[in-house]
């Protein structure tokens, strides 16, 4: 947006002709046949805003016509125009909820809150809004019924009706706090009852354990006596280890016991310790400073870490060279057998007991097969633990000063892969100038890419940036629009962002172009 404001009708034309020719919306002071808008006097509180324009005329003028209009203002009409604000999206939430669409619908729903409107004055509005009973509009039209009446017209909301309702809130509280008091009772006494069962039942439990060595002990010394001792002194064990055991304290009966069980838990810890551990992780756009903590502390962790070719040098030298091994080239074609020979690989790791990590660029959901990793490995037994990365759809527009969302200029970001499941095309929407498209992976296939787009209402000028290499120390970002993205080469990886916010930080980008549309 330009604002000229010099004294100077022949540079201001000139002006505004230029920007013309940029598509950038120009204001000439004093000259209005030259402006693109126009600057109103403007008046806002809550929901309610005014504004008044001249176009130009006289902009005083219109200051004065928004203070008079302003005057003759009830003092409560932002609340009432809150109010319908709130039962129009309410209304509408309700047939979106519903699966209502259509031409009919819209015509229904537009003739019930005008009628609503029309019957309704203005501090029924505002009542209804103050008294936060909105909700039971809404609900008359989710009904299908006829626009209630308001209360100025003894309508089912008359006055002494709303303020019957107005209470339930209250009711409601009180209602509720007795109901969680009931449950928590509840819930002590039972914990209680299980307190006392779980006691008895250990206390049972505990004189089983202490009596059955008694006896086995007693019978074990009747069968040795009768065998290999004398009967001088048969009676004389019978009646000395039972009572040697009995004085013996509880605390050394159970000690071997307890000793087993500790050792057991040993044995469990050290079993769990030697299982092989996989991590997923995300390597980030490529700058090693933007490494998460963890990824950076696993890779010199990890008994082997398989990476893939596309992981920066810089990346890769934080890993010993013994304990790193790069997975096999995805080439044009065998994609699918280079992903299957890295799986087996991982999981022949694994199974040896190692800690292994797979490490891949950007996100390890974001176009990088994570999520088919993490099904294989687990149906083999083998949990990943996920560890997120800075993805470049993200990272590199930022570093290439492109706002992916930019009030004004776009509210919505689409992402997709110009390579899908068996090189498929990718299924693009229909065009969308507040929206911002991002693609990965199209450069090999970047003519296909332009027919399709072209095909779906993209225009052939709208601005593109090719983010090369984003983040790393030899980055470039190319900037040209869609028909000319066939003639650029750039270096693998490359990022391609579409839309208007390629220029928004940067417009002098639009300064000079040749004949091709191609921006220098």
């Amino acid at each position: 947006m330009v604002l000229c404001c010099i004294d100077d009708p022949i540079e201001s034309r000139r002006i505004a002709l230029l920007c013309r020719k940029m598509r950038i919306p120009v204001n000439c002071a004093d000259i209005p046949d030259l402006c693109d808008f126009y600057f109103m006097a403007q008046f806002r509180q809550g929901a309610l805003q005014i504004a008044v324009s001249t176009n130009g005329g006289g902009p005083r003028l219109g200051v004065k016509i928004r203070n008079a209009i302003v005057k003759q203002l009830d003092p409560n009409t932002p609340d009432a125009v809150t109010c319908i604000s709130i039962i129009r999206e309410g209304i509408r939430k309700t047939d979106d909820e519903a699966q209502r669409f259509g031409v009919k619908i819209i015509e229904k729903r537009m003739k019930w809150i005008s009628s609503f409107c029309d019957q309704w004055e203005m501090q029924d509005l505002v009542e209804l809004y103050r008294k936060d009973l909105t909700h039971l509009i809404v609900d008359a039209y989710k009904q299908d019924q006829p626009v209630p009446l308001p209360p100025s017209k003894g309508g089912l909301l008359n006055p002494t009706t709303m303020d019957k309702i107005k209470h339930f809130p209250v009711i409601g509280v009180y209602l509720w706090f007795y109901i969680c008091v009931l449950i928590n009772f509840a819930s002590l006494v039972n914990d209680r009852i299980s307190d006392r069962f779980v006691h008895m039942k250990g206390a049972f439990k505990t004189t089983s354990n202490e009596t059955k060595p008694l006896l086995a002990t007693t019978h074990t010394s009747q069968q040795v006596s009768k065998k290999d001792v004398p009967e001088a002194t048969q009676e004389q064990p019978q009646q000395q280890e039972p009572e040697a055991l009995k004085n013996e304290p509880h605390d050394k009966q159970e000690q071997p016991q307890a000793t087993n069980n500790q050792q057991d838990r040993k044995e469990e810890r050290e079993e769990q310790k030697e299982e092989g551990v996989l991590y997923l992780a995300g390597a980030g756009p490529g700058n090693p400073d933007l490494l998460t903590r963890q990824v950076y502390r696993l890779l010199t962790e990890c008994d082997m870490v398989i990476s893939d070719r596309l992981v920066p040098q810089p990346i890769l030298d934080l890993v010993p060279s013994e304990r790193l091994e790069l997975c096999m080239p995805k080439e044009k074609g065998n994609s699918d057998l280079s992903q299957d020979e890295t799986n087996l690989k991982v999981l022949d790791l694994l199974k040896q007991n190692k800690k292994v990590m797979r490490l891949k660029t950007g996100d390890i959901f974001m176009f990088g097969r994570g999520g088919e990793e993490t099904l294989f490995f687990r149906s083999h037994g083998f949990d990943p633990i996920l560890c997120p990365g800075l993805t470049s759809v993200t990272a590199g527009p930022t570093q290439s000063m492109i706002p992916l969302t930019h009030r004004g200029t776009a509210d919505a970001v689409l992402i997709l892969s110009g390579r899908g499941q068996n090189n498929a095309l990718p299924t693009i929407p229909e065009y969308d100038s507040k929206r911002t498209t991002v693609m990965l992976m199209v450069m090999k296939r970047i003519r296909e890419i332009v027919d399709l787009l072209v095909e779906k209402g993209y225009p052939k000028d709208v601005p593109c940036a090719i983010l090369e290499r984003s983040t790393w120390p030899e980055q470039r970002t190319i900037h040209t629009t869609l028909q000319a993205l066939p003639e650029q080469s750039p270096a693998a990886p490359a990022l391609l962002v579409i839309g208007d916010v390629c220029t928004v930080l940067q417009p002098q980008i639009w300064l000079e172009f040749d004949n091709q549309s191609k921006y220098i």
